[in-house]
């Protein structure tokens, strides 16, 4: 008639078929669970991902060319070392206040050295009398006071200031005019 291990197997599987009919509600239920579940989670990672990010560059600014130019003017950087301070300042950070070089400790548009001239707690110190986290803020005044101060130990020791930069003799040494072209 047939064989009775194809129909012990048919059986089985029409008796599985049969309870998963009764629990397909049951399947819908957890996989409607699991989707609300993993849209609220989705959602918020998203939400914690924007909010770090809206903490984190809350502070942040990349500084326009002239922009930064006329902020050195405003703190009485004398006008033929502008192109100068704005070519380092590209090759250091991009313009950019919240640049840090984790390996060197150098922070800010200038990227200051905290091993000599600014402190990482809370107290302002070392040379500069101003805490490294001062020079990633949008307010240049204390970066603009530190680099004229970097400047002038520089120029003492050396005959150029521009030398406590590394970036000056490989970018910025010579001709410079084209940082400040349009800006004043």
């Amino acid at each position: 008639m047939g064989n009775p291990d194809l129909l012990e197997d048919l059986d089985q599987r029409i008796w599985i078929s049969s309870k998963i009919r009764i629990r397909e509600p049951d399947l819908r239920s957890v996989e409607s669970f699991v989707n609300r579940t993993y849209k609220m989670v989705h959602y918020e990672i998203l939400t914690f991902t924007v909010l770090s990010l809206v903490l984190t560059f809350s502070e942040g600014k990349v500084f326009g060319r002239c922009e930064l130019a006329k902020k050195l003017l405003q703190n009485n950087v004398p006008k033929n070392q502008i192109p100068t301070w704005l070519c380092i300042a590209k090759h250091e950070s991009g313009y950019d206040n919240t640049k840090i070089n984790w390996q060197t400790g150098d922070h800010g548009v200038f990227q200051i050295s905290q091993i000599y001239w600014c402190s990482t707690d809370n107290q302002p110190g070392k040379a500069c009398q101003s805490t490294c986290a001062s020079f990633r803020d949008e307010n240049l005044n204390n970066d603009i006071a530190c680099v004229r101060k970097i400047y002038e130990e520089h120029q003492r020791l050396s005959g150029n200031g521009f030398n406590a930069w590394t970036v000056y003799s490989q970018s910025c040494k010579g001709d410079n005019s084209q940082y400040v072209k349009g800006c004043f």
